[in-house]
């Protein structure tokens, strides 16, 4: 005997049939977030930021949130229950420590659930602190066998207060280091002065400031001696 599959129309009508006859319908879990991306301003003196992510169940069974993955060691996150009740609201904490970031730091939280629409779900987390050092370039950087000329790396001080260098020492023996004082306390010239560049090199420039704040009184500046790239092949020609 074949079963016969109930065609869209006749689907509708049972359909209707339970909600108005008060038959019950199946259990399903929904959880929605008004937002899962948050980015927050913190000042340069700032210990940490906190993010507030609020949901709510919408489904008509319970929700449970069966595992809170943070992606660094920088984030602690969690939520005040494990399981909430269709229609009851809730929020997830993150908090995330700064450190000595300075402009913008992005780190994302994973929350995963017992909801099948929603079983993974990404927390991004963005906080931005004012820029105090502007350093450039980034990296200083010499290809293995370039002759072993001077480069400069300039430091701008962004802050409202001037910063004074007070010190400064490269990491390797190979790489001389020598400050000029272009505006005191705003603007410093280092030169970097490789004695050779036979061998790859990977070193740090420590500097030591005035600056008042301890966490930003430290700052390091990377320079490296790199392998040249490899040439690209031209491709084969076909006959």
């Amino acid at each position: 005997m074949k079963t016969l599959l109930p065609s869209p129309a006749r689907a509708l009508r049972w359909f209707a049939f339970a909600v108005l006859s008060g038959a019950p319908l199946a259990a399903r879990a929904g959880i929605e977030f008004e937002t899962t991306a948050l980015t927050k301003a913190a000042a340069l003196g700032d210990e940490s930021a906190e993010f507030v992510y609020k949901f709510k169940i919408t489904g008509n069974k319970p929700v449970r949130i069966t595992k809170i993955e943070v992606s660094c060691g920088c984030l602690e996150a969690s939520s005040a229950r494990s399981e909430y009740a269709a229609g009851e609201s809730g929020e997830v904490k993150v908090i995330m420590k700064i450190g000595s970031v300075e402009g913008e730091s992005y780190k994302p939280t994973t929350l995963t659930t017992n909801d099948p629409a929603h079983e993974s779900i990404q927390l991004d987390a963005t906080v931005s602190v004012p820029r105090l050092y502007e350093v450039t370039p980034n990296i200083c950087t010499w290809t293995l066998n370039d002759p072993p000329d001077p480069k400069t790396i300039r430091v701008n001080i962004q802050g409202p207060d001037p910063i004074n260098i007070l010190k400064y020492i490269s990491s390797r023996e190979n790489m001389a280091v020598e400050m000029k004082e272009i505006e005191k306390g705003r603007v410093y010239d280092l030169i970097l002065t490789p004695k050779t560049t036979a061998l790859p090199e990977l070193g740090i420039i420590s500097l030591e400031t005035d600056c008042k704040i301890p966490k930003y009184s430290k700052r390091q500046i990377f320079f490296t001696i790199v392998r040249p790239k490899a040439a690209t092949k031209p491709a084969a020609a076909h006959p």
